[in-house]
């Protein structure tokens, strides 16, 4: 067997762990990207990439000291103990040691390999658990194989007894789930768009099964697919006569095929769930009780000091503080609006690194849908992209430092 091939598909394996993080029993409490961490700082002690990485932190994580500066502010100044966004801000960082260590392990030298491994792993895990909610031995795997808290548990067990809602590994589940399968929409719209080999068909085929899988994790899905599709059919750059022709192509096989799949999908299972964002649009279900319960979610805090330092609570013990799970009410309850202003602006910085090293510029799309999404995203959840951010930097750093030695090598007369 080919080496390199063991290598890329032990390295594709990993890169799906460290996407969805999943509480496996096997591990016995420990997450997989702990390990990956703990492997990826060993291999930074050693290995001659270790100043591309130190080249990275060096830029990012002052980003991140300010903000775990500010969080444990806020949490002194309130008196609280919910160190949520500390512990956010001072362990993130450390998953770019995994990423330097995957990039590497895989041997991934380009942002389209990057791009295509990624959205390889999401697609798989969208169609693992899809296959969940339609085969039950499938569903009772995924279910028996994480270690999942009693609450968790609880919840979980509800939704599996719907039928309506597929549950996924790890971050892989509910508004995560779709999360990430929203950054997989946008890498393949990317993909079509900006890359003349991308083979059309499949990847319209991918885009596909990412939102019929994805809607049924989580209907968060939809902001990836719109903002990918503003990406997608922004004037300007090039690809554009490419991208009408995907259209088109796309429009007529959704014309063909959507019909047949939605009827086959409803035969057995509930789709209501599912679609109703397009039973809403179409008028065909009451809006009006799935309205009230969203605007529960939205208001805003009553007492200025919140507005300054928050009031360093992320949760209450029986669920989220002050009942939102609206993000940027999130962020402010726990440190302000400085604090929220500084989650965004890690991730800002993260993405002007990765446009820094980037030799083909036309990824500056990309990048600026990514934070488009990101703003947007939060207006449902707390979701932060870094952990992709961490990727790409690790992909384009370790590439300039590779071509940098190439460069310099032994014997160069340069």
């Amino acid at each position: 067997m080919n080496p390199s091939l063991v290598t890329r598909s032990i390295g594709w394996v990993m890169l799906f762990l460290y996407i969805y993080n999943p509480g496996l029993i096997y591990l016995h409490g420990l997450k997989p990207r702990t390990l990956l961490c703990v492997v990826g700082f060993m291999c930074f002690l050693f290995q001659s990439y270790r100043r591309a990485l130190l080249r990275s932190l060096g830029h990012l994580v002052p980003c991140f000291a300010a903000m775990a500066a500010w969080a444990i502010f806020c949490v002194f100044i309130n008196g609280t103990t919910d160190l949520e966004l500390v512990r956010f801000s001072i362990v993130t960082p450390i998953y770019l040691f995994a990423a330097f260590f995957l990039v590497n392990f895989a041997r991934i030298r380009r942002m389209d390999d990057l791009m295509t491994m990624v959205v390889s792993c999401i697609l798989v895990h969208n169609i693992i658990a899809f296959a969940g909610l339609l085969i039950p031995s499938v569903g009772v795997w995924l279910y028996n194989v994480q270690s999942i808290d009693l609450s968790q548990m609880e919840q979980i067990s509800g939704e599996v007894a719907q039928g309506a809602r597929a549950i996924g590994l790890g971050r892989g589940t509910y508004f995560f789930g779709g999360a990430i399968t929203s950054v997989a929409l946008l890498f393949s719209f990317y993909k079509i768009r900006f890359d003349a080999s991308t083979n059309v068909v499949v990847w319209i085929g991918i885009i596909a099964a990412l939102l019929l899988t994805g809607l049924f994790i989580a209907r968060t899905t939809l902001v990836g697919f719109i903002v990918g599709l503003c990406m997608f059919l922004l004037p300007g750059g090039r690809g554009l006569k490419r991208s009408m022709r995907a259209l088109l192509l796309a429009i007529v096989a959704t014309a063909i095929f959507l019909p047949v799949v939605v009827s086959a999908v409803s035969q057995k299972l509930d789709v209501g769930w599912a679609f109703e964002t397009f039973y809403l649009a179409s008028g065909k279900v009451d809006e009006s009780g799935s309205l009230e319960v969203l605007k529960t979610y939205y208001f805003l805090p009553s007492q200025l000091k919140t507005w300054f330092v928050g009031d360093a609570r992320f949760t209450d013990g029986e669920g989220y503080y002050m009942h939102t799970d609206v993000g940027y009410l999130r962020l402010i309850f726990y440190f302000g609006v400085l604090g929220m202003l500084l989650f965004f602006w890690v991730q800002y910085k993260g993405l002007r690194r990765v446009f820094k090293f980037s030799p083909d510029k036309s990824l500056k799309f990309l990048l600026i849908f990514l934070l488009i999404f990101e703003v947007v995203v939060n207006a449902k959840g707390v979701y932060d992209i870094n952990d992709f951010i961490f990727l790409m930097v690790a992909t384009l750093v370790s590439s300039a430092y590779r071509r940098q030695r190439e460069y310099i090598r032994p014997g160069s007369t340069h």
